[in-house]
């Protein structure tokens, strides 16, 4: 398994990243894990109204 864990600039683990292949083996390993509500937090949504 290729996991990645994501840190911030203090050192502390902020994330884990799964490369897509792990990911599709725990979706058929674990039915359902792809439904659970995992939003996104607001400050992470790119604002609609800016354009480049």
């Amino acid at each position: 398994m290729g996991l990645q864990f994501i840190s911030d600039s203090t050192v502390q683990t902020t994330g884990v990243f799964i490369p897509i292949n792990d990911w599709n083996e725990f979706k058929s390993k674990f039915k359902g894990i792809e439904q659970e509500d995992i939003g996104v937090p607001e400050w992470h949504i790119f604002p609609k109204n800016i354009f480049y």
